[in-house]
């Protein structure tokens, strides 16, 4: 890829700097040929106009004394002759000997008293000369012709400086724009190459390089996006890991229990009651945990069932919080809400359900004895309100970020106590997210947990 762009890059410069160059000789030409010759032809043209009103205006000796001098003064040489024949068979002055100035086609262009423009090789100087012929007429006869004649060689002297500048200036042009070239051409690929290279990486699985961004363009946002991807799919690759691991520890404990009580067994170390009760209890968690995976992964997808119908948050709340009342009073738990039993969202009555048990439960998990668990349903700019909070041990602030994480768990060691899998509130985050809602969690430890669901009102029309 960084190849081909480079030859791109290469190949345009060439492009250009050779039609630049092209234009460049060209208009140079154009200038030479068009402009600068027809006005040298303009030039002879208006002094022979000049030179025929002085001799209609002077005397003929007047007119060779002025002649002579203005041949002397003018770039331009001038030949007079009474005999234009001569032009045509033979040259009235040493200089052309032996020579013919014109044509016959052109003298007979002076007979008809038209003004005859030459451009012709000159065989003695042996390079091409411009000549304009002015027929000289009286009474409608050709008596005379004026030849003014100035060699080419003359003008194109007035054009070798820029020559020099073409034989010269071009190449050094060329040699800095190949330089400037080479430099864009860098300036430009580098980047992409640098891309190519970090994408590579990441196709291979290696998220942890980075592009460095050193300028503002089209390239850097591109660059910068890339680093974004590569960071999340960084993040996303360490909790595929981690999810593994976690799934690994949470069937591999299970199983080494029942492995353990299942040798104890064979051995005569436990009794057959004791081993169907530890069997049957492990299974259940094992048949918990894959349950709650599948949940989790339908809900971070588009394949979990909802059925959404008008429910009344109230009489929902009144529900979890009976059937959950005799856990919270073996610890001496008491319920107190504020319930506004108006409030009506549009939701799946056992998603929600699932969600307040998840988060019912650990509050009176969490609470201390003699404590009270506070509930209370309000509405705010229009959305239902649910705050849940206890007078527990609260949580840590530097868990609150993580608390809905997969398998997370603010005491490491709770897990064959409490029996939990991690993933109660990582499902309650996204059973929410499904009903438009939110839900946040604020702690203080020894000061207790404030849970509050946020969820859009059902408006009847």
């Amino acid at each position: 890829m960084n190849s081909s762009i480079k030859k791109q890059i290469w190949l345009s410069i060439l492009i250009v700097t050779t039609f630049t160059s092209l234009l460049f000789i060209s208009f140079t030409y154009y200038m030479y040929e068009k402009l600068y010759i027809e006005k040298q032809v303009e030039a002879l043209q208006l002094q022979g106009v000049q030179l025929k009103d002085m001799y209609y205006e002077t005397s003929l000796e007047t007119f060779s004394q002025q002649l002579k001098v203005l041949d002397e003064s003018l770039e331009s040489s001038i030949i007079y002759t009474d005999d234009p024949m001569l032009l045509g068979s033979g040259s009235p002055v040493h200089m052309f000997e032996g020579q013919n100035l014109i044509s016959f086609q052109e003298r007979q262009q002076l007979l008809e008293g038209e003004t005859v423009q030459i451009v012709r090789l000159h065989e003695r100087l042996n390079q091409e000369i411009l000549a304009v012929v002015v027929p000289l007429l009286s009474q409608d006869q050709l008596v005379g012709a004026i030849f003014l004649y100035l060699p080419l060689e003359a003008i194109s002297n007035v054009f070798q400086p820029i020559r020099l500048v073409l034989y010269v200036g071009i190449p050094i042009a060329i040699i800095i724009v190949l330089l400037a070239g080479f430099t864009i051409s860098n300036y430009v690929t580098k980047p992409i190459l640098d891309i190519k290279n970090v994408t590579e990486k990441m196709a291979k699985g290696d998220y942890s390089s980075r592009i460095k961004v050193k300028r503002e363009n089209e390239l850097s946002h591109l660059a910068l996006s890339i680093n974004k991807l590569s960071y999340t799919l960084e993040k996303v690759e360490e909790e595929r890991r981690g999810f593994l691991a976690n799934v690994s520890h949470e069937l591999r404990t299970p199983l080494s229990y029942m492995k353990g009580y299942t040798e104890g067994f064979e051995e005569g170390l436990v009794d057959r009651e004791k081993y169907i009760l530890t069997v049957q209890k492990e299974v259940d968690r094992m048949e918990r945990l894959v349950h709650n995976l599948l949940d989790l992964a339908q809900l971070e997808g588009d394949s979990y069932p909802i059925e959404f119908h008008p429910l009344v948050l109230s009489e929902l709340i009144v529900d979890v919080v009976s059937r959950l009342e005799w856990v919270a009073n073996e610890k001496n738990v008491s319920f107190e809400h504020t319930l506004n039993e108006e409030i009506i969202v549009f939701a799946d009555r056992d998603r929600l359900d699932q969600v307040l048990t998840n988060i019912v439960q650990n509050a009176i998990t969490y609470s201390k004895q003699f404590s009270s668990i506070f509930i209370e349903l309000t509405t705010n700019n229009g959305k239902a309100n649910i705050i849940i909070r206890d007078e527990g041990i609260g949580i840590p602030e530097k868990d609150l970020p993580h608390i809905m994480e997969r398998f997370y768990r603010v005491n490491k060691a709770r897990t064959r106590a409490d029996g939990g899998t991690g993933l109660g509130l990582a499902i309650a985050e996204q059973i929410i997210k499904k009903h438009q809602g939110s839900i946040n969690i604020h702690s203080k430890i020894n000061e207790g947990t404030t849970v509050t669901i946020s969820l859009p009102i059902f408006e009847l029309e």
